[in-house]
């Protein structure tokens, strides 16, 4: 399976410990099978930080997936936006809950991504507006 990284940075190898916390799926390196999604996400950053859009691929070997521990969401739902919420909150103590990977429990986490628009219509469900 080829996954894909976008940046403003060549990645020759994966490392965890320039990862930022507090991200949507928790600390980790973000990767994704859609490579005009990695494009984007290149040309967002450099956007944002400067430097030139730069996608890296990586080769995964999936026959490793039975042995990881991986959270799934399928679709956007309440348990995908808790969840995100959860991973943003920089007081968010209740790290046995499976809706949390503060404590990186998860060695994969899959789903949509929470954009900019997303973000909004998650206060909205926090603040019991929509559901």
């Amino acid at each position: 399976m080829i996954l894909y990284h976008g940046s403003n940075v060549e990645i020759q190898e994966i490392d965890l410990s320039l990862s930022r916390k507090f991200k949507d799926f928790g600390t980790g390196f973000y990767l994704t099978t859609i490579l005009d999604q990695a494009i984007e996400r290149a040309i967002a950053i450099s956007l944002r930080d400067g430097g030139e859009p730069i996608v890296t691929s990586f080769e995964f070997d999936d026959s490793k997936l039975n042995s990881l521990n991986i959270k799934k969401f399928e679709k956007v739902s309440e348990d995908w936006a808790i969840f995100i919420t959860n991973n943003r909150n920089r007081n968010f103590s209740n790290y046995s809950d499976e809706l949390s990977n503060h404590d990186n429990k998860y060695d994969i986490v899959c789903g949509p991504i929470a954009d900019d628009n997303v973000l909004g219509s998650i206060g909205l469900f926090l603040n019991d507006v929509i559901d």
